[in-house]
């Protein structure tokens, strides 16, 4: 099918469905498609020269609506250097230990330790034998012969699954004091 003519204009061949309005007739067919044509750069000669409007309304294509990704790295972008990027090492790849080897047993420590797994003579060893006792201990009879009251010794050692007791003892005319046993 042969694309109809413009009958006042010499150009040629018009595509279907274009019209040209009085001003357009009067320039050459590919002038006109470079001034329609988006993606066609304009002349060297018509840089030059102040560029002139068509009266005729061409609507651009609807934009399609994008919803904006999630920014992936927040951090600023590294700053060009002037030494030329050099290409990434590759990283030595190491043999993975094979699983038939029995593991080395672990080595027994000459420190000596407690009944309950503390160092002897440490803080914790101390205050577990105080609370230990057929009686028990007091937190404030472990704060007068330690410094502290090692409060934690006896979570760490019920959590382990020691029982602790606690009693409250009555004074006269002071405030009742929770004694602690350790079993």
């Amino acid at each position: 099918m042969e694309a109809p003519k413009d009958p006042q204009s010499d150009a040629g061949p018009l595509p279907e469905g274009l019209k040209l309005s009085a001003e357009d007739r009067k320039c050459s067919w590919e002038n006109f498609k470079m001034r329609t044509d988006d993606s066609a750069a304009p002349a060297a000669d018509e840089s030059e020269a102040p560029a002139r409007r068509s009266n005729s309304k061409v609507k651009a294509p609807a934009k399609a609506k994008v919803k904006a990704a999630p920014k992936a790295d927040p951090k600023p972008a590294k700053k060009a250097t002037s030494k030329a990027a050099k290409p990434a090492k590759a990283a030595p790849v190491k043999a993975a230990p094979a699983k038939a080897k029995a593991k080395a047993p672990a080595k027994e420590s000459k420190v000596e330790r407690d009944a309950f797994g503390y160092r002897k003579g440490s803080l914790k060893s101390q205050a577990a034998a105080l609370y230990s006792r057929k009686t028990g201990a007091t937190l404030e009879e472990v704060k007068e012969k330690l410094g502290s009251v090692q409060l934690n010794v006896l979570t760490e050692l019920e959590a382990k699954g020691r029982k602790v007791t606690k009693q409250k003892v009555e004074r006269k005319g002071q405030r009742a004091v929770t004694r602690y046993i350790l079993t």
